[in-house]
């Protein structure tokens, strides 16, 4: 009994104890405190000192706030209801501005956001205000009334060392460096409510718990959000945790959050300060109209002297039933590091353009002032002179682009300004005098005004982005167009996920780890210097040294290279764009030119036109902290671009040419997927009406581009007989080249590209198809496997007869399909695809590419008459997926030979870029319908029909596209089924034609297309052929390809004996087709019309001749059912009530 009281004793000693250090604590600021209670308006202009600057504290995004180690640290919370923008809600849109903007008048620094309700992880920078919005959500396709986040405002977010990492939808922590080595992670809550099922309460709490203790020892911490609990004022049971100044009651939830603070030495801050009830409510309930405390900033308790002050500021107002909660906090973030090397400047080149004179006088007095010097200089000296004189140039004349607010918030933002200022003054009156009837009246007008103008702002800038949008649709300026309504999206939701480290042990948040392991990744990738075998390269029989290539670039030809650039791309290192070359004129034609043939005669390039800029976009598909899901994007000197496009432009017709296999059809001259997908689907139309199975290998290449062996591409090119100063310029674009990642802003160390073809230059694609080119030659040398054909195009394509005739017809071997490095091997025989796969594996481990057997897949086409067994194929005894259906350069190939697969594949993408312009584009009153009609034409029509020219179409598939097209016109017109309007008529008021004349269309010029191809092409000779093996069936075959055009040139009256001849020239088929397609329109038309006029007919003439005679009014029924119901409305011929 004694141990009992001695141990009763000592507790309340140590809650007095804690209770008069909470008194003293409170006493101390007091006279701090004073100042909260003035007016928003006020506060901002007073203790200018306590910053730590004597300048104001701006937040419109052109100034940034200079961090102070005196200066104060200010955090919040608040629930915001939602972030989403909902056009039926009646809260003003851009809502993550309007909060940004609240946060900037209270000066927050970081607030912890909750109820976001976007999906998955990201980031959103609102430039206006100045704060970046970093979300943790559930994902797109589930329901999101959740989302946590950390809106931080933009000069501590641009250089935070670490990132925020959402652990879920209801927890996002942050690690915040401090002065003094020491760190703070905020985390940022929104708990589960009060009728939320308790298990999951468990899982949130326990979540919480977990992540609390995986917090560093040392840390200070911060908790912050909705809790939905009340804690109530119970001090004495909750020392330590509690202050003396609490509110209300405590609940179910409220035990919950005491518990958890006890057990992890946490302090609810809101119940340290005495002040008026007003300043520490967050939330009324909406019938009981009571105020309640559900927000709260937590603190361990060791760190409450860090707290100066928390309190509730009623004055933050958007439209929400939240109330924000701010601490003050004595802590001072430490200084960030600054940014190695010179940031990247962009140079206005839509002015450029318009200033190209005075651009070629400056520039010319420029380079002709040290003319003679120059020439005498060796090539890197040269160049940097050169690009001292574009950069200064172009700077002087057109200056540098800064961020270009095209949003319609941004563009209005001092009026905007005006009117929350009013509104916040009416708040602030309502506040001060709650009793005061005026002051509410002109509150609410106040608040109805705001609401009325942003709309109004809103409509007319609508309006003027729709008359801009047909503007440029009416001249066809298609890139305008496009960047037009991309603006109309607003502001980008950016990907903001960690890394993980290369072992897969950590996540790695910190800005540092994350730019080191990006660094380390491309690092790795491109630093494995990997080799051909000497007896590969030793086989290519050596070609004759091609002397003519060696001669030194001429203005000509730099000239041409020039003009192939393509404007509005990102420049390299060096920050000029190809505008500058494109407007530099004769001065700068004739100096780059002599840069160009010093660098010859020296075999030397400089370092700028060799380096390179990294850039990660993610891939969408996989986990987002695996780097591998990342493609990188390589920012190249376009000065390196125009020298290298002088070195494709001698490559491409006579080494390349001589040697690229016909069925690569990869970044060649008149050449593309369809070509490829056609081939595929031919040669299984043709083995299944020849009663032949079909195997298909579909090999993925891990890295393929980036694990080229350079040593093996030279010796190779020198085998094919590149002349030796070309080869030495192909070599010093490469060689010693050096890498550097771009992240968020900042740069990554220079690290060493010793491996691969280069990324990002126009030369990448035409070497790596020359050197995978000699490695199918050693893998098919000796093969006899693959496919047959047998072919002849001198006659009909609908006159099998022809092929008959043996000394006339040509047999071809197809083994493989190539676009790049997409590779398809093709055999009968599951034994002879196993011998073919055999022999491809050895060879690129003979020329050190690498084979993904996880993503390497096989399908078998069985006989009509077969039986369908799944594949054994294996590479090095593991066995590769057999699979049914592959996407094969976007298209669906199916193992039945049919397009099903590929028509639902289309039609879901399809509805998805239909989807994504729903709001702004299809709902947006202010377009125009003729240019929805375009949007939808150029965006939705071209996504859906991409492969169409190879489909071999049943009437059930087009009802399906045709169903489709009709939806999506409906939509865009709001036109309902109740209106009863036509199927003709909406593509009448649309000015479009059907889906099957569409289709008709595209598929007719196809033909003509293959008609006009060359006797060598293997599209046209997959066309006009038939398998060597195999047999047809007797009876009608299965409908092919060449049965629909036959039909399609019926039905376009296009004769069908004369067809080839017509299609010879290209003109002429053109308006051949085009003529055909509106003549079938028309003719499809009128066959609905009359269909349409005969249903009503027959419907008129068939009238019900019995009726049904209610006996009591006498009214007459069509049908028994309907007698029934009368009867029991029927008041005996009495009119009803």
């Amino acid at each position: 009994m004694a141990t009992a009281k001695s141990s009763q004793q000592s507790k309340d000693n140590a809650s007095v104890e804690k209770t008069s250090m909470f008194r003293r604590m409170v006493q101390k600021l007091k006279k701090g405190s004073t100042e909260d209670d003035l007016e928003v308006g006020t506060k901002n202009k007073i203790k200018t000192s306590q910053r730590g600057s004597t300048e104001p504290s701006l937040r419109d995004g052109k100034k940034e706030r200079v961090l102070k180690k005196s200066r104060e640290l200010k955090v919040a919370c608040w629930n915001v209801r939602t972030m989403q923008d909902r056009e039926e809600s009646d809260r003003p849109q851009r809502r993550s501005a309007l909060v940004a903007r609240e946060l900037a008048k209270l000066d927050i620094d970081i607030a912890a956001i909750s109820e976001v309700r976007f999906a998955d992880q990201g980031s959103l920078t609102e430039h206006g205000a100045g704060y970046t919005l970093y979300w943790s959500g559930k994902g797109k396709d589930e329901r999101r009334q959740s989302g946590v986040g950390f809106m931080i405002e933009n000069s501590i977010a641009n250089k935070l060392q670490n990132l925020p990492v959402g652990h879920s939808d209801r927890l996002m922590s942050l690690r915040l460096p401090l002065q003094d080595n020491q760190f703070a992670t905020l985390i940022s809550v929104y708990a589960p409510t009060l009728q939320a099922d308790p298990g999951t309460k468990e899982v949130f709490y326990s979540e919480l718990r977990s992540l609390l203790a995986s917090v560093n020892e040392a840390d200070k911490i911060l908790v912050l959000g909705d809790f939905n609990a009340r804690v109530g004022r119970d001090n004495e049971v909750w020392p330590g945790v509690l202050g003396r100044h609490g509110v209300g009651n405590c609940n179910d939830n409220g035990r919950l959050l005491l518990e958890l603070c006890a057990e992890r030495g946490l302090s609810i801050t809101n119940t340290l300060f005495q002040q008026k009830a007003r300043f520490k409510t967050t939330w009324r309930h909406p019938r009981s109209k009571h105020w309640h405390l559900l927000d709260y900033i937590l603190v361990r308790q060791r760190d409450i002297s860090d707290v100066l002050h928390t309190r509730v500021m009623p004055s933050a107002d958007c439209f929400i039933d939240h109330r924000l909660v701010r601490a003050k906090l004595r802590l001072s973030i430490k200084p960030p590091v600054k940014r190695k090397g010179p940031q990247m400047k962009r140079v206005q080149v839509d002015r450029l353009l318009g200033l190209r004179e005075e651009f070629q006088s400056k520039l010319d007095v420029r380079l002709n002032s040290n003319k003679g010097q120059w020439q005498k200089e060796d090539p890197e000296s040269q160049w940097k002179q050169l690009k001292a004189a574009l950069q200064e140039t172009a700077a002087e004349v057109a200056g540098y682009s800064s961020r270009k607010n095209r949003d319609w918030f941004d563009e209005n933002d001092p009026a905007i300004d005006a009117l929350l200022q009013t509104k916040r003054s009416c708040h602030q009156r309502t506040l001060s005098k709650p009793d005061d009837p005026a002051a509410k009246v002109a509150y609410r007008e106040a608040c109805s005004t705001l609401q009325r103008k942003l709309r109004e702002m809103q409509n007319n800038w609508w309006v003027n982005m729709a008359e801009k949008t047909q503007h440029f649709a009416d001249i066809g300026n298609v890139r305008a167009f496009y960047e037009a309504l991309r603006a109309i999206y607003g502001p980008t939701h950016r990907i903001q996920a960690p890394l993980r480290s290369a072992d897969g042990s950590q996540l790695l948040t910190d800005k540092p780890a994350i730019l080191h392991r990006w660094s380390e990744h491309y690092g790795n990738l491109f630093g494995d210097r990997r080799q051909v075998q000497e007896e590969s390269i030793m086989r290519i029989p050596q070609h004759e040294v091609r002397v003519e290539l060696d001669n030194t670039p001429t203005q000509e030809e730099v000239k041409t290279a020039i003009s192939k650039l393509k404007c509005h791309k990102a420049p390299g290192v060096d920050g000029i764009p190809a505008e500058v070359y494109k407007v530099g004129g004769d001065a700068l034609l004739e100096r780059l030119t002599g840069l160009f043939a010093t660098c010859w005669e020296q075999g030397v390039v400089p370092q700028d036109l060799r380096d390179a800029v990294i850039v990660s976009l993610y891939k969408n598909k996989g986990e987002k902290s695996d780097c591998s899901n990342y493609r990188g994007v390589t920012l190249l000197s376009i000065a390196g671009k125009i020298l290298a496009r002088v070195v494709l432009d001698r490559l491409i017709p006579t080494i390349a040419e001589e040697n690229l296999p016909e069925s690569q059809c990869g970044f060649r001259a008149k050449r593309g997927t369809t070509d490829m997908i056609f081939v595929l689907r031919q040669i299984q139309e043709k083995c299944r009406e020849q009663n032949m199975g079909l195997y298909a290998a579909f090999i993925d290449l891990t890295k393929a581009f980036d694990t080229v062996s350079r040593d093996g591409l030279w010796k190779i090119l020198s085998r094919l007989g590149c002349p030796p100063k070309l080869l030495a310029i192909l070599q010093q674009l490469h060689e010693g080249q050096k890498g550097q990642v771009k992240h968020s802003g900042d740069l990554s160390e220079p690290f060493p590209i010793d491996n691969g073809v280069k990324q990002g230059c126009v030369l990448a694609p035409t070497l790596f198809a020359i050197f995978f080119s000699m490695m199918l030659r050693e893998a098919k040398e000796d093969l006899t496997e693959g496919i047959y054909i047998r072919f002849r195009t001198d006659g009909s394509i609908f006159n099998l007869r022809r092929l008959l005739a043996r000394t006339k017809t040509l047999e071809e071997l197809i083994l493989d399909l190539l676009f790049a490095d997409d590779c398809a091997l093709l055999a009968h025989t599951e034994e002879a695809l196993q011998t073919v796969v055999n022999h491809f594996a050895e060879a690129c481990k003979a020329f050190g590419l690498t084979i993904s057997l996880k993503k390497t897949e096989v399908m078998y086409q069985k006989p009509p008459r077969g039986t369908y067994t799944p594949p054994q194929i294996s590479i090095d005894g593991q066995s590769l997926n057999a699979v049914e259906h592959f996407t094969y350069l976007g298209s669906v190939i199916s193992n039945d030979a049919t397009v099903t697969k590929d028509v639902d594949s289309r039609l879901g993408k399809a509805c998805s870029s239909f989807g994504r312009l729903q709001k702004r584009v299809w709902k947006n009153h202010s377009l125009r319908l003729s240019t929805k009609i375009q949007v939808y034409r150029a965006v939705v029509i071209t996504t859906l029909l991409y492969g169409a020219e190879t489909w071999v179409l049943y009437r059930k598939q087009v009802r399906l596209l045709e169903r489709f097209h009709q939806r999506c016109l409906r939509c865009i017109m709001g036109i309902k089924w109740q209106d009863y309007v036509t199927n003709i008529e909406v593509l009448e008021r649309a000015n479009l034609p059907s889906m099957e004349a569409l289709l008709l269309s595209k598929q007719l010029r196809w033909a003509g297309h293959l008609s006009r191809m060359e006797d060598s092409r293997m599209p046209k000779a997959v066309f006009y052929s038939e398998l060597c093996q195999g047999k047809r069936d007797r009876g009608a075959p299965r409908k092919r390809y060449k049965d629909q055009l036959k039909r399609q040139l019926s039905s376009a009256g296009i004769p069908v004996k004369e067809w080839e001849n017509i299609a010879n020239d290209r003109n002429a088929w053109r308006a051949a087709t085009k003529r055909g397609a509106e003549s079938f329109e028309t003719a499809r038309r009128e066959s609905a019309a009359e269909k349409r006029s005969h249903r009503k007919a027959a419907a008129a003439q068939s009238a019900p001749t019995q009726g049904f005679t209610c006996p009591a009014c006498s009214r007459v029924c069509g049908s028994r059912i309907g007698l029934h119901s009368h009867r029991r409305a029927c008041r005996g011929g009495q009119p009803s009530q």
